[in-house]
């Protein structure tokens, strides 16, 4: 039998509409005690690594220099950031820089840990069932094996102590980009979860797309990344198209029912052209030809 046409799979979602809007209007959480004082030590950490970054690169020069390493960094165990900004305004030399770097902050990465992905198959039932060269689908196995690589947690130490960590709390298994992107992307996330769909990964997708919905109830929109440098901005908003090619896959409704108030959330924000600007930049690797 034919599957369905893909706006009937919106039905679920449709009917569901009059049962949860109300959502839409209700706070995400209430403020916990000590809240602020999180917030603002998250900022005065995000304001010493800036210093950090501009300080690095005037001392260890601008050769192979990654302005992102440093934002990326968390305070290492036991220091203190207080003492870091003391010593900082110390620092003259290659060397000195280097040697605070090693005292006051732990490697960039080291604040997630790797988790197996538990849906893994080497080669799972269905995978690309169309391919039929033999060397395209070894191609397609060695892909499909980055999974391991990629998926990560976020270390229960950055929700204990946001204020030592630019990276924020996710409570689910995350899949990153890989090199210097250590941490969760929106507009990633939409390859990400299509990419897991195929591999039948669908716990894994489903983490990734309810890390986004843990977002949108923290911030009121999904985040450009998972960084406190990036709670100011967004990426094109496709986490409904998430949803709907997960539900497609899998006919997880209940998945619907738990992401439907933050898609209105989501969309709230979107339309709201009082709350935000939006800006569409031009390729750099592009040219105009008139």
């Amino acid at each position: 039998m034919a599957p369905p046409p893909r706006h009937l799979l919106l039905l679920p979602v449709l009917l569901l509409a009059s049962l949860l809007r109300a959502a839409q209007m209700e706070p995400a959480h209430a403020a916990a005690a000590g809240d602020g004082d999180r917030d603002e030590g998250a900022r005065a950490l995000l304001a010493l690594l800036q210093r950090v970054q501009s300080e690095a690169l005037r001392a260890l020069g601008p050769r192979d220099f990654d302005p992102k390493l440093y934002v990326d960094l968390p305070l290492a165990p036991g220091a203190d950031r207080a003492a870091a900004e003391a010593a900082l305004a110390t620092v003259t030399t290659r060397g000195e820089m280097k040697a605070f770097l090693a005292r006051y902050f732990a490697t960039a990465g080291s604040d997630l840990v790797e988790a197996d992905p538990p849906d893994f198959e080497a080669e799972p039932r269905g995978f690309l069932p169309r391919v039929a060269s033999g060397e395209a689908r070894a191609w397609a196995l060695k892909v499909h094996a980055l999974w391991k690589d990629l998926a990560r947690r976020v270390a229960p130490s950055v929700a204990a102590r946001p204020d030592r960590h630019t990276l924020l709390p996710l409570p689910g298994r995350v899949v990153v980009p890989g090199s210097r992107f250590r941490e969760v992307y929106y507009w990633d996330s939409y390859w990400v979860v299509r990419g897991l769909l195929v591999s039948k990964m669908y716990d894994t997708a489903k983490d990734i797309v309810l890390n986004l919905v843990y977002l949108v109830e923290e911030y009121g929109f999904v985040l450009n990344g998972a960084r406190s440098y990036y709670t100011n901005r967004s990426q094109p908003p496709l986490l409904s198209s998430m949803v709907l090619e997960l539900y497609t896959a899998t006919g997880d409704l209940g998945l619907v029912r738990r992401a439907f108030p933050s898609l209105l959330k989501e969309h709230s924000f979107w339309v709201s052209g009082s709350r935000h600007k939006t800006h569409i930049l031009a390729s750099p690797f592009t040219t105009s030809h008139g």
